[in-house]
């Protein structure tokens, strides 16, 4: 033999760049949720503070609620803008959770089944802030809002989650 080398006759193949798509992902649904709950929560929040500013009491509710959290947390009881602003805050974290959960549930949906859905959510919060709340938070003997202005608040709930769901999706412009 001489002193030659042997020769691979195969081909050496690199992997290939993995390639990046040329549209943006859509948003995931939970983005989504948050989006359709920020508009249902600047909606009802912007209305309960339109209602008692009729009355007066323009943020009574969300002091209320705020401070019967923080007694329920055992935390010194403040009074004005700490108790307001735990108020706005629990109110607004529980309606985007409520448009996730809504998002989650609805987002197939349209036209007349989209209301449907947002109605028996709306409803669902209605009891919830009726029934559950105030045995949790043991809110004052006071009512804040009346059963009427409640139902409009729910209304009102129902109709921001459609909206928003219309807002937050991503192939819709608005102009």
């Amino acid at each position: 033999m001489t002193g030659s080398t042997a020769t691979s006759t195969t081909p050496q193949t690199t992997p290939a760049a993995p390639t990046t798509p040329s549209l943006p992902a859509p948003p995931s649904r939970l983005l989504e949720g948050v989006r359709v709950g920020v508009v249902a929560a600047a909606a009802t929040i912007g209305a309960v503070v339109g209602l008692g500013l009729r009355h007066g009491l323009a943020l009574r509710p969300f002091a209320t609620v705020g401070r019967a959290l923080l007694d329920r947390l055992g935390t010194p009881v403040f009074q004005g803008t700490v108790t307001t602003s735990v108020g706005v805050a629990l109110v607004s974290v529980a309606i985007i959770v409520l448009g996730v959960c809504f998002t989650i549930v609805a987002a197939p949906l349209r036209g007349l089944r989209l209301f449907m859905a947002a109605l028996l959510f709306a409803t669902i919060a209605w009891v919830i802030a009726a029934y559950v709340v105030p045995s949790i938070l043991v809110l004052s003997d006071t009512t804040v809002l009346g059963t009427a202005q409640r139902v409009f608040i729910c209304v009102l709930l129902s109709l921001s989650l459609v909206a928003g769901m219309r807002l937050a999706r991503p192939n819709v412009r608005v102009e």
